[in-house]
């Protein structure tokens, strides 16, 4: 996918931004320290929502009670290694890391669109950065994920097999299925890995995820995690290659 001349290149684009940049160590201050003080899952959710920079938020594009369920699964399994496909406003980057072991690895994967990326602004980049917590390793990896060469900057940066991958990236069938052809083989013995968007809806907003879901749950052992199937859009599809432990 060839890189596009981005915004952040421009110096109207960093005037624009300076109130983000100036505000951004106070309200990275605040959601650590807020991180630090919820203890539960459905504390760090009201992290995401409350804290607020200029309007800006974490909060993820998940409805609540599937994300829930989701990082009650990465807890009980005691995740040491995750990979993300996608990282959009930070919020599930938020919510994955609490959920990662104390010493674990996460690298997180988003499109790049000339010298500064394209997927985040530069602020959001020193923000997300901030997220781990003390003893975790953070990678935010600018590329298109589509490629062998960036799938092979991703192992690196695991040092390890995978033990969670969430594709929430590319939507297109294509995209998502090439998505899914070249990570899965990152995944350990125990490993699996999730989709986002399984739910039909509106193209813009899902994409083909709907259809290849229902061609992959046909070949994997599988998990539904979905509030309602008739929300048009969202739903989270875990599969488990190498089988359910």
């Amino acid at each position: 996918m060839a890189a596009v001349p981005h915004r952040e290149a421009t110096l109207t684009y960093w005037l624009k931004n300076a109130a983000y940049l100036t505000g951004l160590p106070g309200y990275a201050a605040a959601v650590r320290l807020a991180g630090v003080r919820a203890k539960t899952p459905n504390d760090w959710l009201a992290v995401t929502k409350r804290l607020r920079l200029r309007g800006y938020s974490l909060r993820a594009h998940q409805v609540d009670e599937e994300i829930l369920g989701l990082i009650g699964e990465l807890r009980e399994r005691k995740v040491e290694r995750v990979v993300e496909i996608g990282t959009a406003r930070g919020g599930t980057l938020f919510l994955l890391l609490r959920s990662l072991s104390p010493t674990g690895r996460f690298v997180s994967v988003d499109l790049p669109s000339g010298p500064f990326g394209g997927g985040y602004p530069h602020w959001k980049a020193l923000l997300f950065r901030s997220l781990a917590r003390r003893g975790q390793s953070l990678s935010l990896l600018r590329g298109d994920s589509h490629l062998e060469e960036t799938r092979e900057r991703v192992s690196r940066a695991l040092d390890g097999p995978a033990d969670f991958i969430l594709i929430d990236g590319d939507h297109s069938y294509e995209g998502a299925k090439r998505d899914f052809e070249l990570y899965r083989h990152l995944l350990g013995e125990r490993g699996f890995l999730a989709f986002h968007d399984i739910v039909p809806g509106a193209t813009e907003k899902v994409g083909g995820v709907p259809q290849l879901w229902q061609e992959l749950k046909a070949q994997f052992e599988h998990r539904e995690i979905v509030k309602s199937w008739d929300q048009r859009g969202y739903g989270i599809g875990v599969l488990y290659p190498r089988g359910r432990p």
